[in-house]
């Protein structure tokens, strides 16, 4: 059984709910069956339930007296399920995981994937990641292990690329974006439990307002990965620095403290490009910079060793 085949189940007694887990095959044969009058009925509720797969938060309702209902969705990862289990998914009433109404094959998933039913959140085995090599699809919808689902919006160089998240709209940079397979420890890549998602090595979160975000400055930051080798090349990677502060500083939509961070920031490449670096040869000038690091590294030394000599005295 894989993750996205169990169903997550909550049953409402009297006020008071039991999380289980169950198959398809299971939650149609012990209880559709019992809340439906006829088969069109269970076929209308069968929908519902698939339809919760592409509906976030979405759970099958399945009526039975006024004082018992039970909701029903299927688990979309392994995230969900452990919000599901920690009673994260309830509405804030009364609520245990009732560990003996569950299928022994979801409990077998429990198991390999090292989650526990005490609600702690806690994992007692730690997956493997294994890195692949992946062609990335402009417009194709990727996981995330976070739990998110984004869109691929443009890609901007081979690991840089621009995200939309699908479920919030909201608008992300990932910089050196690589793809992953997920899978219990112990198992191989071919598990049944294995999950494909993508993680970057940072992110850059621009809000879900497309009108506020300047995506020409963020194909000419994220679109080329620069290398700087001589003093012409340095300046022109200041002056662009410099026009995407300059553009921030300006621009009215975004809180005062942020645009005045901008325009410190935006005088301080200024300066740089036209002071510090003017007529300076680059070769020079990087070993200025080198021998003033070595210096600052030599004087930390030498403090912390003349702070433990005056401590032992």
């Amino acid at each position: 059984m894989k993750v996205n085949e169990m169903v997550m189940v909550i049953d409402n007694h009297k006020g008071i709910e039991k999380n289980f887990l169950c198959s398809f095959e299971s939650l149609v044969k012990n209880y559709m069956s019992n809340a439906c009058e006829n088969f069109w009925e269970v076929a209308e509720m069968v929908t519902e339930l698939e339809n919760t797969k592409d509906e976030d938060n979405a759970f099958c309702e399945m009526y039975f007296a006024p004082n018992k209902t039970m909701y029903a969705r299927f688990c979309s990862g392994v995230n969900e399920l452990g919000l599901f289990i920690a009673g994260k998914l309830n509405d804030g009433m009364t609520n245990v995981f009732e560990e003996n109404f569950c299928d022994k094959e979801c409990l077998d998933v429990l198991y390999r994937l090292g989650i526990s039913t005490d609600r702690s959140m806690e994992s007692s085995k730690w997956p493997q990641y294994e890195k692949l090599e992946f062609d990335f699809t402009q417009g194709e919808i990727y996981n995330n292990f976070n739990g998110s689902d984004y869109r691929l919006m443009e890609k901007y160089s081979g690991r840089n690329m621009l995200f939309m998240d699908v479920h919030t709209g909201q608008f992300v940079v990932g910089v050196g974006v690589d793809c992953f397979v997920r899978y219990p420890k112990g198992e191989d890549r071919n598990s049944s439990l294995s999950e494909i998602g993508i993680e970057w090595g940072s992110g850059i979160y621009l809000g879900n307002t497309p009108s506020i975000i300047n995506f020409s400055l963020l194909r000419k930051e994220y679109g080329i990965e620069k290398t700087i080798d001589t003093i012409d090349e340095y300046r022109a990677f200041l002056n662009e620095k410099f026009e995407t502060y300059y553009g921030l500083a300006k621009n009215e939509s975004i809180s005062d403290s942020v645009r005045e961070a901008a325009t410190n920031a935006m005088y301080w490449y200024m300066a740089a490009c036209e002071q510090i670096l003017k007529g300076v040869n680059f070769q020079e000038y990087m070993k200025y910079l080198i021998f003033m690091v070595v210096c600052a590294l030599a004087l930390i030394a030498f403090s912390s060793i003349y702070s433990k000599f005056s401590h032992e005295k």
